[in-house]
C-alpha cells in the first residue's frame, strides 16, 4: 500500500504541476485582469464551443470552478482512471515498469489502427489503448481492483463489468471527487 501511495503522489504531483502551469499561463496571458476575469474567459470558451463541461483546480489554498453544477455530478472516469489502472498494475507487480510491454496484440478487432500494437505503460497511456488497459483489469482480478479503489475512495467505488467499469456507468465520480483525490496523497505522504 505504501508504494501505491507513493507513485500516486508522484503521479498527481507530476499532473497537479501541469495543469497547475497550464491555467497559470491562461491566467497570466491578459494580467490587467482579476482571477475572475480570467475564469470567466475560460468559462466562455466552453460557450463558444457549445461544451456542457467543467473545469475544477487547485492553486494554492483557492480552488477554481467552472460550472458547479457539473462539476458535483458523477460520470464514469473513463480515460482519468487510465492514470490509477496504471498505479495498479505498477502497486501489484503485475507490471515492472513503465518501458515493460505487459499487452501483446493478438489480432482482435479493436477501434483504432494504432491499437494494433504491442504496448507498455508508456503507449498504452499515449494511444489511450483501452484493450491494454483492460488486460490489466482481469490480470488483477475484481478483488485487488476493489482493494484499490476502497483504499483510495475512488468515487463511488462500484464495480460492473471487469475490463469495462470505468467506461460505462458502474463507476462514476465526480470533479470535484477526483480534485480531493489528486489532493489526498499529499496528506497521506506528508
Amino acid at each position: 500500500m505504501q508504494k501505491i501511495l507513493k507513485t500516486l503522489f508522484l503521479t498527481l504531483f507530476s499532473i497537479a504541476s501541469l495543469s497547475t502551469n497550464l491555467f497559470s499561463q491562461t491566467l497570466q496571458h491578459n494580467p490587467q485582469k482579476s482571477t475572475n476575469d480570467k475564469t470567466k474567459t475560460i468559462e466562455s470558451r466552453f460557450r463558444d464551443y457549445g461544451i456542457d463541461g467543467t473545469f475544477v483546480i487547485k492553486l494554492g489554498s483557492k480552488t477554481y470552478i467552472i460550472n458547479q453544477k457539473r462539476a458535483a455530478t458523477t460520470y464514469p472516469p473513463a480515460s482519468t482512471f487510465k492514470i490509477y489502472n496504471s498505479l495498479f498494475a505498477l502497486d501489484s507487480g503485475l507490471v515492472k515498469n513503465v518501458d515493460t510491454i505487459f499487452y501483446r496484440y493478438n489480432g482482435e478487432n479493436v477501434s483504432f489502427e494504432v491499437w494494433k500494437n504491442d504496448a507498455n505503460l508508456k503507449n498504452a497511456m499515449k494511444f489511450s489503448q483501452v484493450p491494454a488497459f483492460q488486460q490489466i483489469a482481469r490480470e488483477l482480478g475484481r478483488e485487488k481492483m476493489q482493494n484499490y479503489l476502497n483504499i483510495l475512495n475512488f468515487g463511488n467505488k462500484k464495480i460492473g463489468k471487469l475490463d469495462y467499469f470505468w467506461l460505462d456507468d458502474s463507476l462514476k465520480i465526480s470533479a470535484l471527487e477526483q480534485l480531493e483525490l489528486m489532493d489526498k496523497p499529499f496528506c497521506i505522504a506528508f
